[in-house]
């Protein structure tokens, strides 16, 4: 084996394992949002357990904060749940050509000429955008939480305070 084969076999074998962390990183975006899809379904199961005592509450100024708070939640679980479902919706940019990695080969193996490795390497790529999407939108959707939170604890104080006036 020459020295160039040595680097472009060097080269492939690199880009194959870029590829391989990219699409862990990809693995690990889709958990982050899984994860916050499930906080924000146990925050409005417990959002809307209060419901009924929401619903009893006869003072006015309470009436007013039930009802801004819980516009506000209502507004920002749906901003924040859009964020990351279509942070866990693959998307690709158009048609892709069949790559040289669809399918394990021995070919690769045997010979390892550029085109592989700009195969490997576009792939990577094509891997690092998708990534990136999915943090972007898994990042946008922590402010629309963070208010949906806050005004779920502002409907659970409602619900509190009715309560005890009551």
């Amino acid at each position: 084996m020459t020295l160039e084969q040595h680097r472009s076999r060097h080269d492939l074998l690199l880009a194959l394992r870029t590829a391989e962390s990219m699409q862990a990183t990809i693995r690990h975006a889709d958990a982050k949002a899984q994860v916050l899809l499930g906080f924000q379904g146990g925050m409005a199961v417990v959002v809307l357990q209060q419901m009924p005592a929401l619903a009893r509450t006869t003072h006015p100024a309470l009436l007013a904060t039930a009802g801004v708070a819980a516009s506000a939640w209502l507004i920002a679980l749906a901003v924040g749940a859009w964020y990351l479902m279509t942070a866990m919706t693959p998307r690709l940019a158009g048609p892709h050509p069949t790559g040289e990695f669809g399918l394990p080969s021995d070919r690769l193996s045997k010979s390892v000429d550029p085109v592989p490795r700009d195969a490997a390497w576009n792939l990577a790529r094509t891997l690092a955008g998708i990534a990136l999407a999915k943090h972007s939108r898994v990042r946008r959707s922590m402010v629309p939480l963070i208010m949906a939170s806050v005004s779920a604890s502002a409907l659970i104080g409602v619900s509190v305070v009715s309560e005890i006036a009551a």
